[in-house]
């Protein structure tokens, strides 16, 4: 997930505090675990979704086709470059 694992472990918990996701053992191999959506989780999923798809819309209003198109450009670009940086260090 291009995450640190601490940071990774600190948002799990804390949904998992909030009530949005809880975790669930693999009854075959114990090493493996699920995280799961609560219902509580599942709401928040969708109102995020709905706000997501608001806002690529709102956006998609004051750009043009080419505007987009050299976003998604430069967007994709980015995580080689961090990729570059992180090796020469």
């Amino acid at each position: 997930m291009s995450m640190e694992p601490n940071s990774l472990s600190r948002i799990l918990k804390s949904l998992e505090k909030k009530g949005a996701i809880y975790k669930k053992r693999d009854k075959n191999d114990k090493r493996k675990v699920f995280i799961c959506l609560t219902d509580h989780g599942i709401a928040l999923r969708d109102v995020a979704s709905k706000r997501l798809f608001s806002f690529e819309n709102a956006i998609k209003t004051k750009l043009t086709e080419s505007d987009l198109a050299v976003f998604f450009k430069v967007i994709n670009i980015i995580p080689s470059v961090v990729d570059e940086l992180r090796n020469t260090d």
